[in-house]
């Protein structure tokens, strides 16, 4: 059984194109079933205009989750061009 705090230590890296997604920030929860619906994944990049962190988010579903290892998270997640 994993730990929503264990799984949000690991790297998700996308397998389509070996990207790094980033880490598990929230999740979505579906109360009247009580199961996982889908993750929110964070991802801090540079802003060049004022050197500021850009916080972006992505929801993964778990349909797209592909395994989970000691460090990180396969998904298949099909992603625009320019993320």
């Amino acid at each position: 059984m994993q730990y929503l705090s264990d799984l949000m230590e690991k790297e998700i890296i996308n397998i389509c194109d070996g990207s790094r997604l980033g880490y598990i920030e929230d999740v979505i929860l579906n109360i009247k079933e009580g199961n996982v619906c889908s993750f929110i994944i964070s991802n801090k990049k540079q802003c060049f205009c004022f050197f500021e962190k850009k916080e972006e988010e992505l929801k993964i579903s778990l349909n797209n989750i592909v395994r989970i290892g000691d460090d990180i998270i396969l998904v298949e997640i099909k992603l625009p061009q320019n993320h």
